[in-house]
């Protein structure tokens, strides 16, 4: 699956690969802009935050329950009452890393 997307990026001239490097900036700046004004927990990482967003979407049905019209919502908002609770409990392990495991620490958002 992976090489697919490979081609097919090749193939578009390379927009998947600019498209995603956009938006790992544009998530790593809210999630700093959040914890500098004390709105995030501090000790969530913004590679945590990308693989939770793709956790808040959601089909319209899974192990036989149905979803309503607006459990993408719902969803949305238990993740975020999560990354704002004022006394977390300690994350276990590290956050994900960007690029294949055992890749270097991905590299800090560029300020703008």
């Amino acid at each position: 699956m992976a090489v697919l997307a490979e081609v097919v990026n090749e193939a578009l001239g390379g927009r998947f690969g600019d498209a995603r490097s956009d938006l790992r900036d544009r998530i790593r700046l809210l999630v700093e802009r959040a914890q500098s004004s004390g709105a995030m927990r501090m000790d969530v990482a913004w590679e945590d935050v990308a693989f939770l967003l793709t956790g808040v979407s959601t089909g319209n049905h899974t192990i036989g329950l149905h979803a309503g019209d607006r459990q993408w919502e719902r969803n949305l908002q238990i993740m975020l009452d999560g990354l704002r609770t004022p006394v977390p409990a300690p994350l276990p392990g590290e956050p994900p890393l960007l690029g294949a495991p055992g890749a270097a620490p991905s590299e800090p958002a560029a300020q703008t």
